[in-house]
C-alpha cells in the first residue's frame, strides 16, 4: 500500500543553532556509547551467553541476538552510566546535556544486537551508507531494502568534507511500505530520526566507521499526523564497522525497540532481525554505485572516442572477437555477442553478468530498475576502484544534485541503451 503524504505538511526546517547542536550531541554520544559497547563485546570474546540471549535471525555471515526479558530487569536494576537510545526525545529549546540514560534503562526498552562478518572493505561499507540527498536515500533504499514509502529530509546538519567525506548528520521523515494484506490490520507507521554516517576512531584508535538512525521527538516542529492515520514509531539503532583483515567488514549493530510499549514478542523481534540484516545488501550496493559513477566518468570519452571513430571509417566497427577473453565470435553460437552498458565494449555471453540497476527515483515513491550487462572488466574495475575520490567528487556535487533533483522530482541515471 502506497501512503501520499499531502503537498506541505512537513517543510523544510531551519534548525535553531542550539537545537543543532543539541541532535550533534545526541548522535555523537550514542555513536560514542556503541563503540564502548562493542569495545567490551570485542574483548569478551564476542559472545552471547545463552542466559542473557535469545538467538532470532541470521544470514550470510551475520548473526542477530534478542536480550532475554530476564536479562533486560537485571541490567535495568544496576547502575550504568551509559547512554541509551529512545530516550523520551529533545524538545526544541533542549539543553545540550541530554543525560537521560537511567530514566531511558528502567523503561526496560528491548535490546537486540547484531554482530558478523561481511565481505569487502570499510570504504566500500561507508560509501554504501551515507545518503546525503533525498534522491540518493531512495537510491540507497531501492537495494538495501529499507521498504521506503514516503520520505523527506528535513535539514543536514552536517554534510561531509575532504577530510571525512562520509560524514553526514540530518533530520528525516520517512513511512515505511504497508503490505496490503495488512492494510485492514495494521496502522500505517511514521518515523521521525536523526541519520549519521562517518568515521572515526575506537579507544585503541582503530578506524572505526559508524550508521545511525535514531528517534528524536520534535512536537513543535514535526508533530504526530493521527488526522493521515499514521501512527509514530520508535526506532534507535547504531552500527559499529570496522576492517577485517583484507577483504571482510566486521558489523556490529545495537538496535533498541520499543513496540509502543509492549513486550517483544517473537514475530516482532524477527521483523526487527530481518530490518538490521538489510544491512548486507549495502556493499553490493556500494558497488553498483561505483558502476554508475564509471557511467558517468566513461561516457564523455567513449563519445569523444567514438566520435573520431566515425569520422575515420564512417560507421563504428562491430568488434569480431570478445574484449575480455578474445574469444573469436564466429567460433562462438549464435548471438553469443553483446555489448556492455558502460564500456560500450563487444564481449561474449560468458564474459559479463547482468546487474539489476536502479535509473529512476521518483520523490512519490516510484522505484525503476532495469537489468543492465556489464562486463567482467568493468565490474572487476569498479569493485577495486578506491570510493574516496569518488565519495570527495560527491562532495562539490552534493549541493547542486539536490536543487536540480527537487526541481525535476526525480533522479535519473542514463545508461546507453537502458530506457
Amino acid at each position: 500500500m502506497t501512503f501520499t503524504l499531502p503537498e506541505d505538511t512537513i517543510p523544510k526546517l531551519k534548525l535553531s543553532k542550539t537545537l543543532r547542536a543539541a541532535l550533534i550531541h545526541e548522535a555523537e554520544s550514542i555513536v560514542c556509547e556503541t563503540i564502548q559497547a562493542n569495545d567490551a563485546f570485542l574483548n569478551d570474546g564476542s559472545c552471547f551467553p545463552a542466559s542473557d540471549w535469545r538467538f532470532v535471525r541470521a544470514k550470510q555471515g551475520l548473526n542477530v541476538y534478542c536480550q532475554r526479558a530476564e536479562s533486560i530487569k537485571r541490567s535495568s536494576s544496576r547502575k550504568t552510566g551509559l547512554v541509551s537510545p529512545l530516550s523520551p526525545g529533545i524538545t526544541r529549546d533542549s539543553s545540550m546535556t541530554l543525560s537521560r540514560s537511567e530514566k531511558s534503562k528502567r523503561t526496560g526498552k528491548s535490546l537486540m544486537v547484531l554482530h558478523g562478518a561481511i565481505d569487502g572493505n570499510l570504504d566500500d561499507c561507508m560509501f554504501g551508507s551515507f545518503a546525503t540527498t533525498e534522491e540518493t536515500w531512495r537510491w540507497r533504499s531501492s537495494y538495501v531494502y529499507e521498504g521506503l514509502d514516503e520520505a523527506r529530509l528535513l535539514a543536514t546538519i552536517r554534510g561531509p568534507t575532504h577530510e571525512d567525506p562520509f560524514r553526514f548528520l540530518g533530520l528525516k521523515w520517512f513511512t515505511k511500505e504497508l503490505p496490503s494484506v495488512l492494510s485492514g490490520i495494521m496502522q500505517q507507521r511514521d518515523f521521525l530520526i536523526i541519520e549519521a554516517t562517518g568515521l572515526t576512531r575506537d579507544s585503541n584508535g582503530e578506524r572505526v566507521g559508524y550508521f545511525l538512525m535514531h528517534s528524536v521527538t520534535l512536537p513543535e516542529l514535526v508533530p504526530e499526523f493521527p488526522q493521515l492515520n499514521l501512527m509514530r514509531e520508535e526506532i534507535s539503532a547504531c552500527y559499529i564497522d570496522r576492517q577485517l583483515g583484507t577483504n571482510q567488514v566486521e558489523m556490529y549493530c545495537r538496535s533498541f525497540l520499543n513496540p509502543r510499549g509492549k513486550p517483544l514478542n517473537r514475530l516482532t523481534a524477527v521483523i526487527a532481525a530481518e530490518a538490521l540484516l538489510s544491512a548486507i545488501g549495502i556493499i553490493d550496493y556500494a558497488y553498483i554505485r561505483k558502476l554508475t559513477w564509471l557511467v558517468k566518468n566513461k561516457q564523455e570519452r567513449m563519445s569523444a572516442r567514438r566520435c573520431r571513430t566515425r569520422r575515420q571509417s564512417g560507421a563504428f566497427p562491430r568488434s569480431t572477437r570478445c574484449q575480455v577473453c578474445d574469444k573469436s565470435f564466429r567460433r562462438l553460437a549464435l548471438n553469443g555477442s553483446t555489448e556492455c552498458h558502460i564500456c560500450r565494449g563487444q564481449v561474449c555471453k560468458n564474459c559479463f553478468v547482468v546487474k539489476k540497476m536502479t535509473v529512476d527515483v521518483s520523490l512519490r515513491g516510484h522505484v525503476k530498475q532495469c537489468p543492465v550487462r556489464v562486463c567482467v572488466c568493468c565490474l572487476l574495475e569498479a569493485k577495486e576502484k578506491s570510493v574516496w575520490e569518488m565519495a570527495l567528487d560527491g562532495i562539490s556535487e552534493t549541493r547542486s544534485e539536490a536543487s536540480s533533483s527537487l526541481a525535476s522530482g526525480q533522479r535519473r541515471c542514463t545508461l546507453p541503451g537502458v530506457e
